[in-house]
């Protein structure tokens, strides 16, 4: 047991910034993400089609929109701040659920599945660097 000394000076409080994700990753899942808006907007206009023809419910956009801002923002978090673990989440959650709606075997749905796919490894980047955070938080006296 050591004594305590009242003459010691406290250690002073510094003020650290939680570890971000690293660079390698989040470079990887930003472009992803940048292929993904890219490829989105080479196919809008069909899907603006589909849509006035009266192919797609109106549910079927709307999830569709969401789940991309979701991405997208999550994505400038993710950039930014090193979170947005509950965005890529949500956007992963929104795109698996377009999957059905489109049918398993046609190319929406394919790109519909490869959304999802890179809202989930965003969000393991997220997850990860948020962990890594709480484990250093947890070994600092």
């Amino acid at each position: 047991m050591t004594a305590h000394d009242p003459e010691a000076q406290p250690r002073p409080i510094t003020a650290q910034r939680p570890p971000r994700p690293s660079k390698t990753d989040r470079t990887v899942v930003a472009g992803l993400v940048v292929a993904q808006l890219v490829v989105s907007l080479s196919y809008a206009n069909l899907y603006f089609i589909l849509l006035r023809s009266g192919f797609l419910a109106l549910w079927h956009p709307l999830v569709s929109v969401a789940a991309s801002v979701c991405l997208y923002v999550a994505a400038v978090r993710l950039v930014a701040k090193g979170s947005g673990n509950l965005l890529f989440a949500l956007a992963a959650l929104g795109f698996a659920l377009l999957v059905p709606a489109w049918g398993v075997e046609t190319s929406w749905a394919v790109f519909s599945v490869l959304s999802a796919g890179i809202a989930v490894a965003g969000w393991w980047v997220a997850v990860k660097a948020k962990s890594d955070r709480f484990q250093k938080s947890r070994r600092a006296p």
